[in-house]
């Protein structure tokens, strides 16, 4: 019987950068706030269609790096244990449900609290109308769990949303067709992210950060989707994902404007690093707010080294990377460094990458950080809401600028926020 303690027996952590891996492939925490807005930003860029298929390819590509390592150790051999356990860790993860009838040639599947659509019905159901489908990542997914489930090159099925709680459905529905994809795809694997990033180091508060990180950590461990397959904590809804889901969309997005829309390169770029400050704002900011919170560390009293401490260490606990605090001058200017994040170091490994990799989440996170530490009422629990996102993020008097990159041979990643 697939259970979640067999498939999490292939977690680990590469503590001394603060990244984790789940059958040899990089997970990270991320909400629906930052998902939602991630995934809109291709969209914008590349219109509706298109970008339902990068995030369709890109959740295939990450997928079958992430169940052919789980299938590895030949523990599920039958196509039926396999797509049952492939199943499971989608529940687990926080993704939804899904339910399928599918052989070799492909088939059809229902899905039901799927992350994206479900999250999107959340925050959005009450106030938009949406035309697309939204659960690019879930139909990746099929794909792959198929092809691995009957011993299937990568490329060989393909996956289409046909109906999306999003879009008003009632439940979301997909086809499985036979395909003859060409899929160019590349993950990280601990051995490499080893070889590749430069030697740990720590920054200011370092014994603080480290502290509430382990508590984190020791609080996630036991962090997995319900019965519906979704992790609601922190007032967040939570995955469990896949970093090279982000890093693909991120980097086959900007080769396609690089080269079709050179124009809107920086107009990307930016909102590349606007979804990095939704993700801290949203995410980082929830978390900090919330009882589990209150519970482990004790309520934000609004001293800005507090908030600044704790943001860096949902980052590590999260799995982005070991950011640490360089250098701070409240209201004025804000430094974080690392020696690799997960979006830096797919990039300098991916031989397809542009040599100015896209940044999103620290940057983005820094700007976001900056405003938390020192915008935010934190004393009289001040909502965290859309409004005062978009208040804080139209009015913010600072800019952030990448003055390091692995990805450029530097020896760290690093951001400065300073003063407009």
């Amino acid at each position: 019987m697939t259970t979640v303690a067999n498939l999490f027996e292939s977690r680990s952590m590469m503590e001394s950068h603060q990244m984790d891996f789940l059958a040899e492939t990089q997970v990270v925490y991320h909400c629906h706030h930052f998902n939602l807005f991630f995934d809109q930003t291709i969209d914008d860029a590349l219109g509706p269609e298109r970008g339902t298929q990068l995030r369709t390819e890109a959740g295939h590509k990450s997928a079958f790096h992430l169940l052919r390592g789980l299938f590895r150790d030949g523990r599920y051999r039958t196509p039926s244990e396999r797509l049952d356990a492939a199943q499971t860790l989608l529940r687990a993860m926080g993704h939804g449900r899904i339910d399928s009838m599918t052989n070799r040639s492909g088939g059809n599947a229902t899905g039901d609290y799927l992350h994206y659509g479900f999250g999107w019905q959340e925050k959005y159901g009450s106030v938009a109308n949406r035309s697309h489908c939204a659960d690019g990542f879930a139909a990746g997914f099929l794909s792959a769990a198929n092809e691995l489930a009957y011993d299937l090159d990568i490329g060989s099925l393909a996956t289409s949303e046909s109906k999306c709680i999003a879009t008003g459905a009632p439940q979301c529905a997909f086809d499985v067709v036979p395909s003859r994809q060409r899929l160019q795809t590349s993950n990280v694997h601990p051995s490499t992210a080893e070889a590749t990033l430069p030697p740990s180091f720590d920054g200011e508060f370092a014994d603080r950060i480290g502290a509430i990180t382990n508590g984190l950590r020791g609080f996630l461990s036991g962090v997995q989707g319900d019965e519906r397959g979704v992790i609601d904590a922190f007032g967040v809804l939570v995955t469990l994902h896949l970093a090279d889901y982000y890093n693909h969309l991120a980097n086959d997005t900007l080769r396609i404007v690089a080269t079709e829309k050179p124009h809107a390169q920086e107009a990307f770029r930016a909102l590349l690093t606007e979804a990095g400050q939704v993700c801290s704002f949203h995410t980082f900011g929830g978390v900090l707010a919330s009882p589990e919170w209150d519970a482990m560390v004790g309520a934000p009293s609004g001293e800005a080294s507090e908030i600044l401490v704790g943001s860096l260490a949902l980052a590590r606990a999260f799995g982005f990377g070991r950011w640490s605090l360089e250098d701070w001058i409240p209201e004025k200017r804000l430094v974080i460094t690392s020696p690799g994040t997960y979006e830096s170091l797919f990039s300098r490994l991916a031989p397809m990458s542009p040599h100015r990799a896209p940044a999103g989440i620290f940057p983005g996170a820094a700007l976001g950080i900056m405003a938390l530490a020192h915008r935010v009422d934190w004393a009289n629990k001040q909502p965290l809401d859309q409004e005062l996102y978009r208040n804080l993020a139209m009015n913010s008097p600072w800019t952030v600028e990448e003055t390091h990159s692995i990805v450029a041979g530097d020896d760290r990643d690093r951001v400065v926020v300073s003063l407009r």
